[in-house]
């Protein structure tokens, strides 16, 4: 059986070989559709998908962070780092993927599988261990807005295909309810944000059943706004 360091490096190609394959299907329309704060073009996505990579490589090399000490909220995350790429152009995101990704195979290369598996070694993880922070941040996350952007093309069976996909690698990783339902869950979200109710309130339904801290989580969801009034819905919460 695979360590979880070889599971990483797995899934960290998986999903470069993703951003590889979504940027050379671009059109010269969507490289140049400039994004708005509320409204992100594909450059906003990609910039803030690595943007979040790099973060994490300089996290675990203990290297200065490009970034404040903490944000409040993923509002002020998000809008600091459209901000900051306003003025990056096309081939300066591409070689920033490119760069980080060579950075943390290298790192992957270095680190112990104590040091990605012991939810001690770093004070920063609280308790987790590096492999839930690779995998969420870096590999769901990429895959989450490249679904997102292939269903904005009108795209939705690749959508769910990345999507369906990467919950599938997740699942391997834990056997634990908690690290089920919490995939279960975001497979949830994915069918919200896109517009499929039902599959939307299947996955919420059975991550909530599995770990059931998301029911607090849920009704305050951005990402389920799709279901909030949603009777269904509604009726997982009781009263």
């Amino acid at each position: 059986m695979a360590g979880k360091r070889e599971e990483m490096i797995k899934l960290l190609e998986i999903s470069n070989r993703e951003l590889q394959k979504f940027i050379s299907t671009l059109t010269e329309d969507e490289r140049s559709a400039e994004g708005k704060i509320d409204a992100w073009s594909a450059k906003d996505r990609l910039a803030h998908v690595v943007y979040w990579d790099a973060d994490l490589v300089a996290q675990i090399s203990g290297q200065e962070r490009d970034r404040p000490a903490e944000f409040e909220d993923f509002n002020e995350a998000n809008a600091f780092v459209w901000n900051k790429h306003q003025e990056t152009t096309w081939q300066e995101i591409e070689q920033l993927i490119d760069r980080t990704h060579d950075r943390f195979m290298v790192l992957l290369g270095e680190l112990t599988e104590e040091q990605i598996t012991d939810p001690e070694w770093y004070d920063w993880m609280n308790g987790r261990p590096l492999w839930r922070s690779i995998t969420f941040g870096c590999f769901y996350h990429a895959l989450q807005h490249l679904a997102e952007l292939y269903a904005q093309r009108g795209n939705t069976a690749y959508a769910n295909q990345l999507q369906e996909n990467s919950a599938g690698l997740q699942m391997k990783l834990d056997d634990s309810d908690q690290w089920q339902g919490t995939v279960t869950y975001n497979l949830g979200c994915h069918y919200a944000i896109t517009g499929q109710r039902e599959l939307a309130l299947a996955n919420i339904r059975q991550g909530i059943e599995l770990y059931p801290y998301l029911k607090e989580w849920a009704p305050q969801d951005s990402d389920v706004k799709l279901l909030h009034d949603d009777p269904e819905f509604l009726a997982l919460f009781g009263d």
